[in-house]
């Protein structure tokens, strides 16, 4: 089973889109390409056993970056079903 990628440092407020959208990347890598905006962190579950993919702590983290980042992106007009979208299709192209 491959190793998941760290956990993206938090995103600061004061980030810019360009800062956001690579942020909302390295999330989509730390998920998968399962990754959605609107599904909370805390219903993602392993396949295997139907176990929490994150920690409470891990999900409290992720939930309040995405969250920044979906500001900061929009204020930008950057749509982020449409980023998240192209992430996912650049990683399972291994363009990612």
């Amino acid at each position: 089973m491959p190793l998941r990628p760290p956990l993206p440092d938090p995103i600061s407020e004061q980030a810019t889109a360009v800062q956001a959208a690579q942020w909302l990347r390295e999330l989509v890598r730390f998920v998968g390409p399962g990754f959605h905006p609107d599904t909370p962190f805390s219903d993602y579950v392993n396949t295997a056993g139907g176990s929490p993919s994150f920690t409470a702590a891990q999900c409290e983290v992720l939930e309040l970056g995405l969250k920044q980042a979906w500001t900061i992106l929009s204020n930008a007009g950057v749509d982020v079903y449409a980023a998240a979208l192209t992430a996912q299709r650049r990683m399972l192209s291994k363009e990612f």
